[in-house]
This record gives structure tokens, C-alpha cells and sequence, in this order.
């Protein structure tokens, strides 16, 4: 149903759009931690994104689709053009701390990975099968990362999380 290119495409999609809303919610916040931890969780996004974007592509020419599956696949292309799953309604301006800030960051992690799971269903190649895989898997390593994550005062630079 979906390209290699194209799943790349919406997963780079979707950890710039969560950067983007990370990055405008530290521009709102008045708690310096807590707009340390969101400036901080946007660069992991961004981090994730030039992750997708270095995947290296397979050699093979992908399969043409029926007329459905290009429809799917340009509802789903265009349903995430600018869209982060469970960051669209979060409230930061109602965020006390960066345990809620963290919280919040796992319910995104999580539902991109239902995201991508569901598209899995759909995968009809091995290669496309593999790709999701290595998404889901480095999306629960962010979710990991998360967890182990007590915030801004215990990292001097972002590049202190793996």
C-alpha cells in the first residue's frame, strides 16, 4: 500500500510537526524548566526526523498501487501534513511541571506507534514490513528515553539522551 519514500516521508512529517508544536509551546511558557524541557523535546524530534531522513532506501523499484491504494495513501499524506497525533490538544500553558510535560510527550510516542502499527497491517512487501518495524522500534526507544527522563536540570545539553 505505501512506498519506502513514502512512509519516511510521513514519519519525518510527523516528528517535524511535533517539533513545531515543542518549539511554540517554549516560546509560551513562562516555568524556565518547563520550557527547557519542551525546547529539549522539540530537538529530540528534529534528532528524529534526520534519523528517518538518513534510513538508507532500498535498491528494488516499488510495486505500482490499485486506485484505492492511492487513495488511502493520499488521505493519510495529507491527514498528517501538519498534524501531531495527541500534541494537537495539549494544554502546555495548563502544564505545572515536567513530569506532566514528559507525560504527555509518552502519549505521543505511543499513539505514533499505533499509527504506524496500523499502517503495518497494511504493508504487503517484507522491505516496507522492516521499515515499520525499525520506526517502531526507535519510537520505543524515545518512549524508554522518557521514562528514564527527570528533566532539563539533570541534562546540560541536549545530546546527553541517546
Amino acid at each position: 500500500m505505501f512506498t519506502w519514500k513514502e512512509i519516511i516521508d510521513i514519519a519525518v512529517q510527523i516528528e517535524k510537526n511535533g517539533e513545531k508544536i515543542y518549539r511554540r509551546a517554549a516560546g509560551q511558557i513562562a516555568d524556565p524548566d518547563l520550557s527547557a524541557a519542551l525546547a529539549h523535546m522539540a530537538a529530540e524530534e528534529a534528532r528524529h526526523a534526520a534519523w528517518f531522513e538518513q534510513m538508507p532506501r532500498p535498491g528494488a523499484v516499488e510495486p505500482a498501487h490499485s486506485d484505492l491504494d492511492k487513495m488511502a495513501r493520499i488521505f493519510i499524506r495529507d491527514a498528517m501534513t501538519d498534524k501531531a497525533l495527541s500534541l494537537e490538544t495539549a494544554d502546555f500553558t495548563a502544564m505545572k511541571n515536567v513530569r506532566e510535560l514528559i507525560r504527555t510527550s509518552l502519549e505521543f510516542e505511543e499513539d505514533t506507534i499505533l499509527f504506524f502499527e496500523m499502517i503495518r497491517q497494511f504493508a504487503d512487501q517484507k522491505t516496507i514490513k522492516t521499515l515499520l518495524d525499525a520506526i517502531i522500534a526507535e519510537e520505543k526507544k524515545h518512549i524508554t528515553t522518557l521514562k528514564n527522563w527527570t528533566g532539563p536540570k539533570r541534562l546540560s545539553t541536549a545530546a546527553e539522551l541517546p
